[in-house]
């Protein structure tokens, strides 16, 4: 953390941080939308041995999404979603954040791996449990993005849906400072695997890029 402090300390950074600070409000449903990765097992295969299992590893997957996709790089500001067309054109354009009324969902046919979990859910009618995540209810209250309407949509049908609170903000690239950074640690990290002699070095720049992820969920 005082590593990438040191390389943010630049004029434009300090007014771009004065200028995006979150209302109490919206960081309230910042930490409401937060979620990690989607680790579930698929419920056809649960109590079961599988052999000849394969599977593959993304390196370094955290870092290269810091680098590479989009993140809200200007302050909140608020919008009333009151059509479809206008909520598909913001979560197109903007990082959005809302709290979202879902009736009467389940999941579609040939879908394995329910996406809305039992943790998120600020409210919730009858429901049907896979394990911590719903199968289908009769309504759920939940704040996501719209990086989760998106799989929403993809993994469940549902009769209808409104939206409440509703925050957005310009999206693109992390500040060049910290991705260079970043990127420095990496650099180091993948120069010094392998190398006889330099495992603590090499240890030391993983747990730093490693941790670049955790810094910026704080």
């Amino acid at each position: 953390r005082r590593e990438y402090r040191a390389v943010m300390r630049t004029p434009k950074n300090r007014e771009n941080f004065e200028k995006t600070r979150l209302y109490k409000s919206e960081y309230n449903m910042l930490r409401e939308a937060f979620r990690g990765g989607n680790t579930h097992a698929n419920f056809n295969y649960a109590n079961c041995i599988l052999k000849d299992v394969h599977s593959y590893d993304l390196q370094s997957s955290y870092p290269a999404t810091i680098m590479l996709d989009d993140y809200p790089i200007g302050k909140f500001n608020h919008a009333t979603m009151d059509d479809n067309d206008k909520l598909n054109y913001y979560c197109q354009k903007y990082c959005c954040v809302f709290e979202i009324e879902i009736f009467n969902l389940r999941l579609k046919k040939g879908q394995v791996i329910p996406y809305i979990d039992l943790a998120h859910c600020k409210e919730i009618g009858k429901y049907i449990n896979d394990n911590g995540r719903v199968l289908e209810s009769d309504y759920v209250k939940m704040t996501i993005t719209n990086v989760d309407l998106s799989i929403i949509r993809e993994v469940y049908e549902y009769e209808g849906f409104t939206v409440n609170d509703f925050i957005y903000a310009q999206k693109g690239k992390l500040p060049n400072e910290l991705r260079l950074k970043m990127l420095d640690f990496y650099m180091s990290k993948t120069l010094l695997k392998g190398v006889d002699g330099k495992e603590y070095e090499y240890a030391k720049s993983k747990n730093m890029l490693n941790s670049t992820f955790g810094m910026c969920v704080t």
